[in-house]
């Protein structure tokens, strides 16, 4: 049951840094059908489906309007994005599996579309993505944009030439017959065109390197990569525990709070889309020793309090793992950011922690611990610094001697990144 709740929390946790992300604007620019380029400020919607509007401002303080496809030859994000207008033959065949076709063969129909551009070279990639489809288009030095042909169908076969007839999923190819004729140099190979997928990274990988073959410049505008850091974290911790003995009356004893020192490496990949927002990250840490007696204990199932005590001293050494939300102030990704995170974390003690719970002025009961519990933190980082504040609760950890412990610990972390 305890395990339900925690995971509860976290996924309450990933909704709520969800919806407390934003869409920023950012400097961009539009051509409208005059050709005028209009420098703005253009909200980076981040969109999965190709677009047929954007909202931008003039200057940071000016208000918020709305252009349209309508009037809009060309507009983007330099080094983010970028989408140009252009009418197109584009065929719509279903992509989902309950309603494939039969026919191998492609509807054309002329539209008017906003088409990201994926890369921009001698030869240009294309893609326009809706709900419903993910289709990509091509260019080569001054020629038309084209589609290239890929359609999944089903196909039956003959049942004269085969014991029985049965129907199955096949590919209409003919997007590689095209690049094979139109965007291949000498370096190119059967066995490049074999690897190529009707999908966005495979065929950005082989528009890069058809425009490397060349030897032209070119724009890439799919780079988004992962991210690694990797980085020092020192802090302090206030820390609290406090446990209740059941073999002993169900008595509780309350620790003081002590200050400790900390010191981790942390270990983060930042995942290559949505700008690296999201990351996840490991953080290896060393705690400082924890020791504390408690002189005053009350009986949970009665009013009275007793004097008899309790000695702790508790060492451990930490593994948080978990995910981090950033929003990266302006979009400056290495600039300064605001970061929320949570982590599950494993805690190991070393053989010399105990739990000593006193009887008649003897020590005669021992607890050694091992701990499993959740962190939160939120923190702001600016260049290679960064400063967190990290709250660890342990609701309740029960060992093999029947003694419940509880520990909250609230922790302030300092962060200077070497990678």
């Amino acid at each position: 049951m305890k395990q339900k709740i925690r995971l509860l929390i976290l996924f309450t946790l990933i909704v709520c840094l969800r919806c407390v992300s934003q869409h920023t604007y950012e400097p961009g620019y539009f051509l409208e059908d005059n050709d005028i380029r209009t420098e703005c400020l253009i909200l980076n919607e981040q969109w999965k489906n190709n677009p047929v509007n954007f909202s931008y401002k003039l200057s940071e303080n000016s208000e918020i309007k709305t252009a349209s496809i309508k009037t809009i030859n060309e507009f983007g994000i330099p080094g983010d994005f970028k989408y140009i207008r252009l009418r197109i033959n584009i065929d719509r065949s279903p992509e989902k599996l309950e309603d494939i076709e039969t026919n191998n063969e492609l509807d054309f129909n002329q539209e008017v579309l906003f088409l990201k551009v994926l890369v921009e070279g001698k030869a240009n990639l294309y893609v326009y993505a809706d709900d419903l489809i993910n289709k990509f288009f091509y260019k080569v030095d001054n020629s038309l944009v084209e589609q290239l042909v890929f359609k999944k169908y089903l196909f039956t076969t003959d049942p004269y030439k085969e014991k029985e007839s049965y129907t199955h999923l096949a590919h209409n190819n003919h997007f590689k017959q095209q690049l094979l004729k139109y965007v291949s140099c000498g370096k190119t190979s059967i066995e490049d065109l074999k690897n190529v997928d009707y999908k966005e990274n495979p065929l950005t990988n082989y528009f890069v390197k058809y425009n490397e073959c060349e030897n032209v410049n070119y724009i890439n505008y799919n780079k988004n990569e992962g991210d690694f850091n990797i980085t020092i974290r020192p802090g302090i911790s206030f820390t609290s525990i406090s446990f209740i003995n059941n073999n002993q009356a169900f008595k509780e004893f309350k620790f003081k709070s002590n200050l400790l020192y900390r010191i981790g490496v942390e270990f983060e990949y930042a995942f290559p889309f949505e700008n690296n927002t999201w990351s996840a990250f490991i953080e290896p840490t060393y705690t400082s020793e924890y020791s504390e007696k408690a002189t005053v204990t009350k009986y949970l199932t009665s009013d009275r309090e007793s004097q008899e005590g309790a000695e702790i001293s508790y060492q451990s050494f930490d593994v948080p793992v978990g995910l981090r939300y950033s929003h990266f102030l302006r979009n400056k990704r290495k600039a300064s950011k605001v970061f929320f995170n949570f982590a599950y974390v494993q805690s190991f003690t070393n053989k010399k922690s105990y739990v000593l719970f006193e009887e008649s002025q003897d020590f005669n009961s021992s607890a050694t611990m091992s701990i499993s519990s959740i962190a939160f933190g939120a923190g702001f980082k600016s260049k290679n610094l960064s400063l967190e504040a990290r709250y660890q609760y342990v609701p309740d950890v029960i060992d093999e001697t029947n003694v419940i412990g509880r520990v909250n610990s609230f922790s302030i972390i300092l962060g200077y990144s070497i990678l």
